[in-house]
């Protein structure tokens, strides 16, 4: 491969125009310059940093076994040649091998090659409270031994003169005998939960509400007692919240005052403040959850070479911080409405709406719902929720 590369230089001085640098007969002066290089061969395995998401996720420490019953790996750039039936080299086949202390479990897998995506099952009956690696193996389709190539022929003399006959034999090697193993195009350690499903988990959890005052509004929230906290990816990656958003103080006040003409008339009045695609412009998404230890737990490499990793409880933190979002929100756009549109007679809806209200209202005494939402990584799959109500 060639690459050529040509470059010319511009000057400028002070606040003049940019001049470009030219012979003597005005003509631009370029320098130009070329390379040529090889590429070397496409690696035989799936290199980590071409990697976007994999379930089971790399150091799981909580893998729900019948949550999902399929694994995958999405890829940045395809390697659909690593997952070809056959090549030069060989016939080849394909499989998910999960080890965990003497026991191994297998899975078929399949490479697809418009999603750059390796998917494979996972086993039903995965040992809970276990650490277990998981490779992606390409076998030979068949085996070689070691002699397939060798010919073998005798040839028969007799010795001038007397009886004796002589049988030589002789050996020969046909062609070349190219030899393949298995290889490991990829590898994942993880563990179990002893817990099957999400919902299982959450339903063994008792729950208590929580009240947090924050200045003239209030977070409520839920303490879970659990006997297996939450793991790193379970707290970054798998697990969102979501309000309901049904309640009295959404459809009396928040909804029509708030979000409901958010938007409609004066687009200059929006939501500055914080990333709306975040929580959403009506924040219902904006539900944490953190173990009060603070500690969230991934497999260390000594845990992944012994093969043991302890269950862990705590107290897990569920943080409806809707109240928080929603006052921000209001003290907002209700100045940005004031500062263009007070005293004049056209006025845009939702800038009307807002200078129509008489204050912002508070979180009403109710129930209010929220579900926690199991989301798998990439595919933005939910395979199941949890609800709960806290009292206010």
């Amino acid at each position: 491969m060639k690459v050529n590369v040509k470059i010319h230089v511009d000057k400028k001085d002070g606040n003049s125009a940019w001049i470009q640098f030219a012979d003597a007969a005005g003509k631009p002066e370029y320098e130009t310059a070329s390379a040529e290089f090889k590429t070397g061969a496409a690696p035989d395995y799936i290199d980590p940093n071409n990697v976007k998401y994999t379930y089971p996720i790399e150091k799981q420490y909580n893998l729900l076994a019948k949550e999902y019953d399929r694994g995958y790996i999405i890829l940045d750039k395809g390697q659909a040649y690593l997952f070809r039936a056959g090549d030069e080299a060989g016939s080849w086949t394909y499989a998910a091998s999960f080890a965990s202390g003497a026991t191994t479990e297998e899975t078929s897998v399949s490479y697809d090659e418009a999603a750059k995506t390796v998917n494979f099952g996972l086993p039903g009956n995965l040992k809970t409270a276990s650490v277990h690696r998981l490779q992606i193996m390409r076998r030979p389709a068949k085996s070689t031994k070691i002699d397939e190539n060798l010919q073998t022929g005798s040839t028969k003399v007799e010795s001038s003169g007397t009886a004796v006959e002589t049988e030589i034999t002789e050996n020969k090697l046909s062609g070349v005998l190219a030899l393949s193993s298995e290889k490991s195009l990829y590898t994942i350690n993880f563990r179990t939960s002893k817990y099957p499903t999400f919902a299982a988990k959450m339903a063994a959890a008792s729950a208590s509400n929580l009240f947090v005052p924050v200045g003239n509004e209030y977070i409520l929230g839920l303490r879970l007692t659990s006997d297996e906290k939450l793991d790193a990816a379970e707290k970054d990656i798998l697990i969102k919240g979501q309000a309901d958003g049904t309640e009295k103080w959404y459809t009396q006040f928040l909804n029509p005052v708030i979000y409901d003409h958010y938007g409609a008339g004066d687009a200059s009045i929006k939501i500055g403040w914080r990333d709306v695609n975040k929580y959403g412009v009506k924040p219902l998404k904006a539900i944490s959850l953190f173990n009060r230890s603070e500690e969230y737990l991934s497999l260390t490499e000594a845990q992944i070479t012994s093969g043991n990793a302890p269950n862990a409880g705590d107290n897990i933190t569920v943080q409806y911080e809707v109240p928080f979002y929603t006052v921000n929100d209001y003290v907002e756009l209700i100045n940005k409405a004031a500062n263009k549109y007070q005293n004049l007679a056209t006025v845009p809806a939702n800038a009307k709406a807002l200078l129509s209200s008489s204050g912002y209202l508070g979180i009403f005494d109710d129930s209010y719902g929220l579900k926690l939402k199991y989301i798998l990584p990439g595919i933005n799959k939910e395979t199941s929720s949890f609800g709960y109500r806290i009292t206010f």
